[in-house]
């Protein structure tokens, strides 16, 4: 059975790539490959064997990148819309050989990509603090299997404590105009944009590239509050800093909140958003959408009243500057949903007053079954997410048709646009699984 990740769509929405890993009981390997689809078809996407693995990601919306340990390569796709039309399984091909954009400085193992999307770019990848392969030669070496503490969180899940943590750095990617079609090279110049901190981006064991985010001037992340312990505190604050760094992060939390994540931009800079918890050590506490204004350096939490806990943030991309439209994922009745809302004109208006009582969105359902991860929301309207449920694999889907009406978005099609599983599964009927209800003792509430 394959298993496909969460399907990215390029910058101009026309097409979708899937990373997809599956096991081989006859080389007793895990294969990983990538999966180009058209998001206006269903037809059989064009595979892309990864060699030596690697992850991939667009750089614009004819070139992707694949990183391979240290080294960098860009691949140009030709996407040919005449022979998507005619049914033609030969609608995206390689022009040029896939060429070698730079390495990454040796040891570093650079992780968790991020693109400001110009021409000129900055790759916030992460990576070990400086000279890490040379500390872990020292380690290797030391001699002995002690380890020494000085203070608590001694272990981690399964995993012990030690000096390594996770950094994040810039350095910029430029594309030069060529013979060839254009060119793109990585830079030289590594920003340290966490120096002389200590703050640890993505913030172990299972953070990610939603640990971050990246506007053409700033980078905004999360790490764990440095004046605490990690080991009683689950304090998570949020920081904005210059993409290229020098200046001393600034803290756009209270510093009073428990744990942070999902920080993310919206496309035209003004504001960031991110979930957070309340209370400091509670693990399982509900997470409400807080959005800051880094025009006004105003506080809003809009999801205080909703009684969901939000997982991923995503800001629509229809250039409604003004009143902003908002994607999270939040579970409901056991399904991961995708849900919207818009951004009240108390809010994002300096002439509109708070009212004394504002009435913050309740936000709405978009999808009702399954599992959703990955909504991208593109610049024609468009919502790209993938899907799983008890009975298949994660698949893409689109979302078209936007309307707008009392604050939420509502899509009139969503269409399935991969087949994954489907012939893996076929003649293999798997149950749904089904609700079921009953009523609680308090106050006879319906409990699931």
């Amino acid at each position: 059975m394959p298993r496909p990740g969460s399907g990215v769509a390029n910058p101009d929405g026309e097409l979708v790539i899937v990373p997809v890993s599956q096991y081989s009981f006859e080389t007793k390997k895990t294969n990983k490959t990538i999966y180009i689809s058209p998001l206006d078809s269903t037809v059989n996407p064009i595979e892309f064997p990864l060699v030596n693995g690697g992850k991939a990601f667009w750089l614009d919306s004819r070139t992707l990148a694949h990183v391979v340990n240290e080294n960098i390569f860009a691949v140009t796709l030709d996407y040919n819309a005449t022979a998507f039309a005619a049914g033609s399984s030969s609608f995206v091909r390689v022009p040029r050989a896939p060429y070698l954009m730079g390495s990454f400085p040796i040891g570093s193992g650079p992780t968790n990509f991020k693109f400001t999307g110009s021409k000129k770019v900055h790759a916030s990848p992460n990576q070990k603090d400086d000279l890490q392969h040379i500390l872990d030669e020292k380690w290797e070496n030391r001699g002995n299997s002690a380890l020494v503490y000085d203070e608590l969180f001694v272990r981690h899940w399964d995993e012990y404590a030690t000096d390594k943590k996770t950094r994040l750095f810039s350095v910029e990617l430029n594309w030069k105009d060529d013979s060839l079609g254009g060119t793109w090279t990585l830079g030289t110049d590594y920003f340290k944009v966490l120096e002389h901190t200590e703050h640890y981006t993505p913030v172990e064991p299972f953070g990610g590239t939603d640990d971050f985010d990246v506007s053409q001037e700033h980078i905004v992340y999360t790490a764990k509050d440095p004046s605490v312990s990690g080991a009683t505190h689950t304090r998570q604050n949020v920081y904005i800093v210059p993409l290229k760094g020098g200046l001393v992060p600034r803290e756009l939390t209270t510093g009073h909140q428990g744990a942070t994540h999902s920080p993310v931009f919206s496309p035209d800079g003004r504001w960031v958003a991110w979930a957070e918890m309340a209370e400091d050590g509670y693990e399982s506490d509900r997470a409400v959408l807080v959005l800051y204004d880094l025009k006004t350096n105003k506080r809003w939490y809009l999801t205080q009243e909703w009684d969901q806990s939000v997982q991923s943030i995503e800001f629509a991309n229809d250039g409604d500057g003004s009143n902003p439209t908002v994607f999270v994922t939040a579970s409901e009745h056991a399904y991961a949903k995708v849900f919207s809302f818009t951004i009240p004109d108390f809010v994002t208006s300096e002439a509109v007053s708070k009212p004394k009582q504002p009435k913050f969105p309740t936000p709405k359902a978009i999808t009702h079954s399954g599992s959703v991860h990955g909504v991208q929301a593109l610049h024609n309207g468009k919502l790209v997410f993938s899907r799983s449920s008890y009975s298949g694999p994660h698949n893409v889907y689109l979302a078209s048709g936007v309307s707008k009406a009392d604050g939420n978005v509502s899509f009139t099609r969503v269409e399935r646009i991969t087949q994954f599983g489907v012939k893996e599964l076929k003649g293999k009927p798997l149950d749904h699984g089904e609700q079921f209800w009953f009523k609680g003792a308090e106050k006879g509430r319906d409990v699931q």
